[in-house]
């Protein structure tokens, strides 16, 4: 009785999962799959096709092209040059054996998934190429349901038939950590670039020997050239020219400047400072780290890419200001509020009039230019094109892009004459400076979004712009300000919980929330983004999430009838089947 009974018991479990894949059967738990992977994200498939090779009788190479939307996990050991907006392509190798069961997954072109992805190789051009953890276990397809096992779960090690919403919810953070490839300024750094900068982040923290850091820096050409070496307490500093003998110099270094230096390099990204191609011969600057058992990390730039940012010129200028033993022309140096002696004449300060701004609002920034000498100084007035440049970083270093606009002006003064032990003010209105052709922004599409924000100036002795003269001006170099912080606010909408907020929402509504969310996630959507009002549908176990996306409480969307802003939605959740059901979205 009791082997029929395990036998009736074993054909209704097939049952309920004949209308499940062969891969969704197969046993290794969510957290598993996480462990294994060096990627797990979100992606469609742009393209997927037979390579024509085969290994081996029966088994067929294919390669797919996959779009990554959103990544849960990452160990990207590829440099990536640059992130478009909308997400970047990887390549994916999988195999198919057609007489083999079950069949391998197959990634068909069109579709989304939920990938778990190691590295394996690369091909030509140094094309970083992922493959799936296992050829039964890397994917799951939007839309399908899947039988899984999750540690998390109450029956594990017993599996549960779960939704692909429910799935991403599960290897999703269920806060405010979901992470956007467009917003993570790490995704631009190798896996030997990060553990270098969190050495160095710590180091600056006063964790760590400085003794165990050793740093060099070449700034010129071949032809002639400055190089620093920092290392053991001292700065070795050499003048190589091919005309003379090479010269060289020493002086004592503290700990405490090391840590503070830094300190300052971070503040101003230096791992930014990268230059797209390389001239043999060409002049540039040139920095390295090393640390202990670390591979060395190198950064480098030309002229002609440094010189026209005031982000990479003002890295520049903190390395050479450290080494020559001049005190920097940028006070993060020192304590906010500390006076720091300058070497050099002129100094720039700023500030705003306030350091919260609610989205959308005005921010102001006063400049001041101070003369320390006792000449009067005439340089470039900071409205003139191609003179200054303003840089603002978000919450996670990640430089913002203005807008460009053309414009025609009034005339203006292009010089500024600053009298001796004197300083003189000038205002960035609405976070708005002239370039060559025309005025950078912060509006519009630009708008900064609400985030704690960084923000320096950088003014240029003689303007930046290409085909024309200028005059020498009491100005060498740039001129960099210090780091003023300001944070952005939501508007929001009154009485509206954050969908990611989850202590905002009744106990007996989180669950669904989190799957809410997920969905979201799912459907290419930030969550962060949304606010939520939950509507109980009468006799029925079902909830409606009124959801309003950010872009709804931007001034020239409020008072729009029906979908303010294109994104608010109503979700809704099956409180049995414990998933999102459908989404429509607000007309």
């Amino acid at each position: 009785m009791r082997i029929i009974k395990s036998f009736v018991t074993a054909a209704v479990f097939l049952l309920a999962l004949e209308s499940l894949t062969s891969a969704e059967m197969t046993v290794m738990s969510l957290q598993e799959r996480m462990r294994r992977s060096d990627v797990v994200a979100i992606g469609d498939i742009l393209e997927s096709r037979n390579t024509g090779v085969i290994e081996e009788t029966g088994v067929e190479r294919w390669m797919a092209i996959c779009r990554l939307k959103q990544i849960f996990k990452e160990n990207f050991t590829q440099k990536l040059q640059k992130i478009p907006s909308d997400g970047f392509n990887i390549h994916i190798s999988f195999i198919q054996i057609p007489t083999r069961t079950p069949l391998p997954l197959k990634l068909t072109e069109g579709k989304k998934y939920l990938l778990f992805l190691k590295e394996t190789g690369s091909q030509g051009k140094g094309q970083i190429v992922y493959g799936m953890i296992t050829d039964l276990h890397g994917a799951f397809e939007a839309g399908q349901d899947y039988f899984v096992h999750d540690e998390n779960d109450p029956q594990y090690p017993g599996g549960v038939k779960v939704s692909f919403e429910d799935i991403v919810q599960r290897v999703s953070p269920s806060d405010e950590s979901f992470v956007d490839i467009r917003d993570e300024v790490n995704r631009l750094l190798s896996e030997d670039e990060l553990r270098m900068k969190e050495r160095l982040i710590a180091l600056s923290r006063g964790e760590g020997a400085v003794a165990d850091l050793k740093a060099e820096l070449m700034d010129g050409g071949m032809l002639r050239h400055r190089g620093d070496t920092i290392a053991n307490g001292k700065i070795v500093s050499q003048i190589w020219d091919l005309a003379v003998p090479p010269k060289s110099e020493e002086r004592a270094v503290t700990d405490r400047e090391i840590r503070q230096l830094l300190r300052t390099l971070i503040e101003h990204q230096y791992w930014t400072f990268q230059g797209t191609q390389f001239v043999p011969d060409a002049p540039g600057f040139m920095f390295r780290f090393h640390y202990k058992d670390l591979p060395p990390i190198e950064y480098r730039c030309e002229t002609r890419e440094y010189e026209p940012s005031a982000q990479l010129s003002a890295i520049r200028s903190v390395w050479l200001s450290f080494v020559s033993g001049a005190s920097p022309q940028d006070p993060v140096f020192s304590p906010k509020g500390e006076q720091v002696k300058a070497t050099q004449p002129l100094t720039l300060t700023i500030q705003t009039a306030k350091e919260v701004y609610e989205q959308g609002e005005s921010i102001n920034i006063e400049a001041s230019i101070k003369n320390s000498a006792n000449d009067t100084a005439k340089i470039y007035s900071p409205a003139y094109w191609g003179v200054s440049e303003i840089t603002v970083t978000n919450s996670k270093g990640v430089a913002m892009k203005p807008c460009g606009v053309k414009v025609e002006r009034a005339s203006f003064e292009p010089f500024l004459t600053i009298p001796p032990q004197s300083s003189v003010a000038h205002t960035f209105d609405s976070l708005t400076w002239f370039h060559c052709g025309g005025v950078w922004q912060f509006a519009d599409d630009a708008r900064l979004p609400p985030d704690t924000y960084k923000i320096y100036v950088a003014i240029a002795g003689m303007p930046k712009c290409a085909g024309a003269r200028y005059q020498e001006t009491s100005l060498k170099g740039t001129l960099v300000s210090d780091t003023i912080t300001i944070e952005v606010r939501d508007q929001g909408k009154p009485g509206l919980p954050a969908l990611l907020d989850m202590e905002a929402f009744p106990e007996q509504y989180r669950d669904a929330a989190r799957a809410v969310a997920a969905s979201v996630a799912g459907a290419g959507e930030d969550p962060k983004e949304f606010y939520a009002q939950v509507e109980p549908k009468d006799s029925s176990r079902l909830l409606v999430f009124h959801l309003w996306h950010r872009s709804a409480f931007e001034p020239q969307n409020i008072g729009m009838l029906g979908n303010p802003g294109g994104k608010c939605r109503d979700v809704w959740y099956d409180m049995d089947s414990r998933k999102a059901t459908k989404t429509l979205f607000w007309q």
